[in-house]
């Protein structure tokens, strides 16, 4: 009888172990995969930014720009970033900042994918963060939790008329 008890207790043992394991690696695969995905993003939104300012426009003018949102849907559906659900696809995710300190925030409501895209004035121009989310199914429990991972680009000076 002492061996059975000690034996379950180290199958117990084991069993913690190993789901502990597989709940860490799950984690660090999907952590690393949305950093992936904000890294791509704040790439492509720093280069689209710096062109639009060579192209004589305002650095932030791309953000209403729905050739902009097309390519950055194909840049996110190569990398395999995961879709919105059709319960939450005309939700809005992206947290509203003051206005009144002009920070611009893009409309993502009609977009297939969850991120967010901010553009920050200074002085000398702007910056811009970009929020990807990195989800973490729970299947008994059926839920799912969403976890914000953001970047932020350098400052994309604007130099024209001053």
């Amino acid at each position: 009888m002492k061996e059975s008890i000690g034996n379950a207790f180290v199958m117990g043992l084991f069993v913690t172990f190993t789901f502990l394991t597989l709940l860490i690696l799950t984690f660090a695969i999907n952590y690393s995969r949305a950093s992936k995905v904000k890294n791509r993003l704040v790439n492509y939104v720093q280069t689209y930014a710096e062109n639009s300012l060579s192209n004589s426009a305002s650095s932030f003018d791309f953000l209403y720009n729905d050739d902009f949102k097309r390519d950055v849907e194909l840049v996110l559906s190569k990398v395999g970033y995961r879709r919105k659900t059709n319960l939450n696809y005309y939700e809005q995710n992206c947290h509203d900042y003051d206005n009144t300190n002009g920070v611009i925030t893009m409309d993502t409501t009609s977009t297939n994918f969850d991120y967010c895209i901010y553009a920050f004035p200074t002085s000398r121009g702007y910056f811009y963060r970009v929020v990807t989310y990195m989800y973490f199914d729970i299947p008994v429990i059926g839920t799912t939790l969403k976890f914000p991972i953001s970047g932020e680009t350098k400052t994309i000076y604007d130099l024209g008329d001053r």
